[in-house]
């Protein structure tokens, strides 16, 4: 297999083959996705990897986020 040559390490091998560009089609995993992205402003991106590797995923991470409309847009 070829890989990106950010993949080097002992957690973003794994990331790079399992995950990175793997099309995901369920709205909650891009959602906690989009997150994490967000979370890693600023940060090594390798950081976050670990993080949630430790916790088991993004899910296993707390992260669990579910989106809201905003107000006066949901459901009544």
């Amino acid at each position: 297999m070829s890989r990106c040559t950010w993949a080097r390490t002992e957690l973003s091998i794994p990331y790079h083959d399992r995950e990175w560009g793997v099309p995901v089609h369920d709205d909650r995993v891009l959602f906690d996705f989009l997150n994490l992205e967000g979370a890693q402003a600023g940060l090594n991106w390798e950081t976050i990897i670990a993080w949630t590797a430790r916790a088991g995923g993004s899910s296993e991470a707390g992260l669990e986020l579910r989106p809201t409309p905003p107000l006066g847009l949901g459901d009544s």
